[in-house]
Order: structure tokens, then sequence, then C-alpha cells
């Protein structure tokens, strides 16, 4: 076993268990049940509505019976899910828990990457312990709002990209497990868009990137690994 991995585990634990602590602190001192406000309230809505089976619609808006097509389908898809799962708890307390939850996932995420790019633990346990304490992350989770699932996918597809790119040479031969990281990670990066807007300007880009290294690698020659990469 390399001597560095029991080092990560200990630094993504102790990441998980301070950012839980304080996203649950959060949550709790601003009132995980209170009533949802902004964007928060819409997206709420929206998980309500899938989790009833009625669509994806707004019922407390202008068009009730329409599907809505002002917010991105990805987290409430995540809360509907929660909703159906636990349907005995508070649901604005249930959604602001998924937010708080997903926040505090993304900072081990940080933390795994960074210890990834530069290979230390003390540098990416500082990594991740900067984004459990950003008060923008905090503010965002606890108001129930998309930005933590959405900074969650970005960094983990971004972490696997990175791991099955790491170390490829142009010769070498592509593995099982480097293909799935890719295809799993630009899964990941393609599911951004489905949470935020922001996201889709750069699916060309991913794009672009995807081709590049099958070209490089030269898997242009088996159609399978196409596929799985246009699936992702």
């Amino acid at each position: 076993m390399s001597r560095t991995r029991p080092s990560i585990q200990w630094v993504l634990l102790v990441t998980l268990a301070i950012a839980l602590g304080v996203n649950v602190a959060v949550g709790v001192r601003g009132g995980i049940g209170h009533q949802l406000e902004s964007d928060a309230y819409y997206f709420y809505q929206l998980a309500v509505s899938l989790s009833q089976g009625q669509g994806y619609v707004v019922r407390d808006g202008f068009w009730p019976t329409q599907p809505s097509m002002q917010r991105m389908p990805g987290l409430p898809l995540l809360v509907a899910g929660a909703l159906k799962l636990a349907p005995a708890l508070p649901p604005t307390a249930l959604m602001r828990g998924v937010c708080l939850l997903t926040n505090a996932l993304c900072a081990c995420a940080v933390g795994w990457l960074t210890w990834l790019l530069f290979g230390r633990g003390a540098v990416a346990l500082l990594a991740g312990l900067i984004y459990c304490f950003h008060p923008m992350g905090l503010s965002c989770a606890a108001e129930g709002l998309s930005e933590p699932l959405f900074n969650l996918l970005c960094v983990t597809g971004a972490g696997l990209v990175f791991l099955a790119l790491r170390g490829a040479a142009g010769d070498a031969p592509v593995g099982t497990a480097r293909a799935g990281r890719l295809c799993g990670g630009f899964l990941l990066l393609g599911l951004c868009s489905i949470v935020r807007a922001n996201m889709v300007p750069w699916v060309a880009y991913f794009a672009l990137c995807a081709a590049a290294w099958v070209w490089r690698v030269g898997l242009w020659r088996r159609p399978a690994w196409w596929a799985l990469l246009a699936l992702a």
C-alpha cells in the first residue's frame, strides 16, 4: 500500500468531520426549517411536484400546470429523490439538509483534487478547510441553492479526468480503469450543465478536450470508446 494513501484518507475524514460540523451549525443557527426564499423556493416547488408525480411544474407560480423552463432540474431531481426516501421529514428542512451535506462533501472533493495536484496531505487539508469555511458556500447551502451541488460535480469530475490523464503517454495502452475514470469525469462535468446554466458554454470545450485526448492515445480506432465518450 502506498504511504500517501492512509494520509489522504485521514485528511479527507478530518475534512469531512469538520465540514459536517460547520454546515450543521450554520443550518441550525439559521433555522433549517424556516421558509425558503429566492431561487431556493422555486427549486423546492419543483422538487415537491416531482416527488408527488405532478411533473416539473411550479404550482405557486403564473403557470401552475405548465412545465417550467426557468430553473435547471439538477437540484430539484436530487431533492425529489430525498423527499421520496424520507417523506416523514419536514420538506424544507430536508432540502436544506441535502444542500448542507452536499457542501460538506464538496470540501472533501476540494481536498482530494488538491492532493491529486500537489500530492501533499497538509496542502489538501488546508484547501478543504478553506472551502469548508467559505462564507459564500455556507450561505448558498443554508439557503438551499444549487451552487454546492454544482461545485461538487465540477470538482469531482475534474479530479476524475485529471486522474485518468495523469502520466498518460501517447502510445500507452488505454486500460479499462483509465477509460472509466475519464468517462465518469466527463459524465459528472456534463451533469453540471443541468444544475447550473453557467456550465453550458463549457460543454463544447470539454468535448474538444475529450476528442483531442482520444486522438492522442489512439482511442479513435476503437468505436466502443467513442460510444462511451458520447454518452458521457
